[in-house]
């Protein structure tokens, strides 16, 4: 729920059958509640389902400097100067520029369409959200807040 920015949680009966396949140890690839989970025997990644951009879009969002925005649940956008609008990088991520490119190419590539992109007035030059302004992940946050690990507000920040 908290990597594939949702806010249903899962139903029991298929987050039971995960945690059976996870105490295998096998390697396996699963959806959950629009997160992709990528199980190795003793590792996961686990990150936005790329698939649900085709399936349910985040809407792209016009940003307003100085506010911060969410956009797909996941991010928390900032930005210094009117005309940003935040969007998915899929569809984008061939025109970014080259240390754009690297920071996704750090990325599984099943994660790299489903980051933050921003675009300026309509232009056709996207940047990767962060390298402009600030982009926030909430995925940890959110998951904190999930499993009651955040005992005081003061542990938000």
């Amino acid at each position: 729920m908290s990597a594939g920015g949702g806010d249903r949680v899962p139903r029991g009966d298929r987050l039971a059958a995960l945690a059976t396949r996870l105490a295998t140890g096998d390697t396996f690839t699963v959806t959950l509640c629009g997160a992709r989970i990528h199980a190795m025997a003793d590792h996961l990644h686990i990150h936005r389902e790329a698939g649900e951009f085709t399936r349910r879009p985040p809407p792209d969002i016009t940003l307003n400097p100085g506010i911060e925005a969410v956009w797909d649940g996941r991010w928390a956008i900032t930005v210094d100067e009117p005309g940003w609008t935040v969007t998915a990088a899929v569809g984008h991520m061939a025109t970014l520029s080259k240390a754009d490119r690297a920071i996704l190419n750090t990325l599984p590539a099943a994660a790299r369409p489903t980051r933050p992109v921003l675009i300026r007035n309509g232009s056709d030059a996207p940047v990767l959200a962060g390298t402009i302004g600030q982009a926030r992940s909430l995925v940890e946050q959110r998951l904190a807040l999930a499993l009651d690990a955040v005992t005081h507000e003061r542990h938000l920040s």
